[in-house]
């Protein structure tokens, strides 16, 4: 049997072995720290030899950070016998930080004095760096939600908000800790919860979706969204709440309606310009009809009085034609020198009578206002309108109208903030504004005002504002409304002002009753009725006639008998070949022929199509048979 000392020497040399060839690194500490024993482990780990490291402090192979932290960690141990596991940073022999896992157990002897440690020592720079990535990438991502431009929501099962990043707090106008714990409820009106509840319903039952929807601000503002909203579940299968990205809209969406808005007044307005060239082509042959009946039966009254109402009648449809035409912005202007002091002036008559009888009328129209360049008969009919609207607001109640007008200079952003509507230049404008104090529009009222045949009256009234906004933007100026329900409405005209030069009236140098000198006249119409009328005022001026159905009948008349043709007259839409394209043929043959193009649209749309290569004159449909015998003069002088 051993003796007990040759025990515990067989006993160390057992223990030895098993700590230096144990798979992790181990160290045993004295009192003070010291390093009593480490293993091959622990030397291969940081690189040292085992000369290097025995009876120094560990501390000094701590780096400075982790000395405090291991200090305290050992008191424990030499008290409590044991400690917990704890990261510390060793220093490798080539400078490189090791960080390391300590897990240690005190040996006491009988009397309870401390005489060393044993510990476990794990390399956990894999833990570390794995550890490092993570909270790297959740940095990113902390950065990414707080710094991104759309908002992020997140709500629980019972629609409380979790969580909001700092543009969704914005964008409600809250901040981030005013909306946690707030259901979602509080940040939309009646109409939203009706909506949000059937969407909750739907992320309940797995259903995630992008959907457009009104939120309300803590001010009180509405905010479009669009939000992609996906439901969350836990491990179980439990729906646990709700995450949205969620983006502020309200300012595209108004576009896009402006934009849809824009689109079919556009339509409309084409729609109205065909209308107008199709009605001025039948009013041809009424006004034609009516001028010549009146001269063959100026001695039988009771005739000549239907024949006057006709003419009446088919002025007005020519009145609205014209308006029509101005909705479109293919208004024909006859424009002048116009004092807009003196125009409302003049007017004065007229818009009285057309005023409510309780009505304070009240004109304010700078005396030296500068003139503009404007149609005279179209700025009248946009003034009427205006104070005749104004008018009828008042209901029949006490009130007031007042028109002011005034000279100023209008930068870009003054155009920005009142004229959203239009597209004006910076510069100089003259501001007609029509107020009255009656009943005002709603918001949705004054969407629709400029919609052709909108009314707020029990029957419509025609084109309306339509056909002002029409005629005022065919002048290169705008139109801008407010109004506040109950209280009344402003509606302010901008109308661009430049230098005039002034010039000398055109006069008819030949005499009223000249007589005309005999021509023959090529004339291609299409429309029958028109191609009648138009021959027998050529009749009534003493012209011969060469009658042709469409553009490439005229051409192969004018190559037959090109030589005794004196006047060509086109109407521009034709079948087969159309005026323009005959023109170009017909000065192919001759280029000193006058040629008159004929329309149903205004000269000033029609001669844009034909470049440099412009007609000799042009005649609107519907003409009379003196607007028709000064053209024929002028092509014979």
């Amino acid at each position: 049997m051993l003796r007990p000392e040759e025990l515990y020497r067989e006993f160390q040399s057992d223990f030895k072995t098993l700590y230096e060839d144990a798979p992790l690194a181990y160290q045993s500490l004295g009192a003070e720290g010291t390093i009593l024993l480490v293993n091959k482990m622990w030397l291969e780990l940081l690189g040292y030899e085992g000369g290097e490291v025995l009876n120094k402090p560990l501390t000094d192979f701590l780096t400075p950070q982790s000395q405090d932290a291991f200090n305290k960690s050992f008191d424990e141990l030499r008290t409590s016998g044991c400690s917990g596991d704890q990261v510390l940073e060793l220093v490798h022999k080539d400078g490189n930080v090791v960080p390391v896992r300590i897990e240690g157990r005190a040996v006491h002897d009988g009397e309870g004095l401390f005489l060393r440690s044993h510990c476990i020592v794990q390399d956990v720079r894999a833990e570390v760096e794995a550890l490092k990535a993570q909270d790297e990438s959740e940095g990113r991502y902390r950065r990414l939600v707080e710094l991104a431009r759309e908002g992020i929501w997140e709500i629980d099962a019972e629609a409380f908000t979790i969580f909001v990043n700092p543009a969704m707090a914005a964008m409600l106008e809250y901040t981030e800790e005013e909306m946690i714990g707030k259901h979602l409820f509080e940040f939309m009106d009646d109409r939203g919860r009706e909506i949000s509840e059937r969407n909750l319903k739907r992320r309940a039952d797995g259903i995630d979706e992008q959907h457009d929807f009104e939120f309300m601000t803590k001010n009180g503002r509405r905010v479009t969204t669009t939000m992609e909203t996906s439901p969350l579940f836990d491990e179980n299968g439990e729906y646990t709440g709700s995450l949205a990205g969620v983006m502020d809209v309200t300012e595209r969406r108004r576009f896009e309606r402006e934009m849809m808005h824009t689109q079919k007044l556009e339509s409309l307005g084409v729609l109205a310009g065909g209308i107008a060239h199709d009605f001025n082509n039948l009013l041809q042959a009424v006004v034609g009809n009516a001028e010549l009946a009146l001269t063959d039966l100026a001695e039988n009254p009771p005739a000549r009085e239907s024949l006057l109402e006709i003419q009446r009648a088919a002025r007005r449809a020519t009145d609205l034609c014209r308006q029509m035409l101005a909705y479109a912005g293919r208004t024909h202007f006859q424009v002048e020198n116009v004092n807009l002091a003196h125009l409302v002036s003049e007017m004065g008559e007229i818009l009285q009578v057309g005023l409510s009888k309780k009505a304070h009328f009240e004109v304010d129209l700078a005396p030296d206002l500068p003139l503009i360049e404007a149609d005279p008969s179209q700025l009248s009919q946009v003034v009427l309108n205006l104070i005749t609207n104004a008018s009828e607001a008042l209901a029949g109640q006490k009130g007031s109208v007042r028109v002011t007008g005034r000279l100023v200079q209008l930068s870009a952003a003054e155009i920005k903030t009142q004229f959203s509507a239009g597209s004006l230049n910076p510069g100089s404008y003259i501001l007609l504004t029509v107020e009255d104090t009656g009943c005002g529009m709603d918001l949705e009222t004054q969407r629709k005002i400029f919609d052709p045949f909108f009314t707020t009256k029990f029957a419509g009234r025609g084109l309306g504002l339509a056909s002002v906004l029409g005629i005022i933007k065919g002048h290169g100026g705008t139109i801008a409304v407010e109004s506040v329900l109950g209280e009344g409405t402003s509606v302010v005209v901008a109308l661009p002002h430049h230098e005039l030069v002034a010039s000398e009236p055109e006069s008819d140098s030949a005499s009223p009753g000249q007589k005309l000198k005999s021509m023959t006249v090529l004339i291609a119409e299409d429309e029958i009725s028109v191609a009648r009328i138009v021959k027998r005022f050529m009749d009534y001026l003493g012209q011969e006639v060469l009658p042709a159905a469409n553009g490439k009948e005229a051409v192969e008349i004018f190559q037959d008998r090109g030589a005794e043709i004196d006047v060509v007259m086109l109407d521009l839409s034709m079948p087969i070949m159309d005026g323009k394209e005959a023109m170009k043929e017909i000065r192919a043959l001759n280029a000193e022929v006058p040629i008159i193009i004929c329309s149903g649209f205004p000269a000033e749309d029609i001669t844009k199509g034909f470049g440099s290569d412009q007609p000799t004159f042009f005649l609107q449909k519907p003409f009379v048979a003196d607007q028709l015998r000064k053209v024929l003069r002028e092509c014979s002088d």
